[in-house]
């Protein structure tokens, strides 16, 4: 029987690092995304992950906005200029596409 327990402790302990240590790395990877967002802003460029209030403030209001569908869920297709578009699901960005103009 004590066995038993002290296994069950020690599961129970193990199970709680890991928890601690997908938090930790889910937080990590979240500062890191927050800082590559305002790095982006600060230069004046689009980057995935971008809300869409970011992404108007840095071009200003968009000529078309279009609702679309991609992976079963209702999205925003932004376009500026025609040659700018960026695809937002759940207030994000999740493509940028940029034309070149000759």
């Amino acid at each position: 029987m004590v066995a038993s327990i002290e296994y069950s402790l020690e599961d129970a302990t193990a199970e709680r690092l890991e928890r601690e240590k997908q938090r930790t790395l889910a937080a990590r990877q979240e500062s890191q995304r927050q800082y590559r967002i305002r790095s982006a802003i600060d230069d004046g460029y689009l980057v995935e992950g971008m809300s869409e209030s970011q992404a108007v403030s840095l071009l200003g209001k968009p000529s078309d906005v279009s609702e679309t569908i991609a992976d079963n869920q209702s999205c925003r297709l932004l376009s500026w200029w025609g040659d700018v578009r960026v695809q937002f699901c759940n207030d994000e960005a999740v493509s940028i596409t940029a034309t070149q103009r000759d």
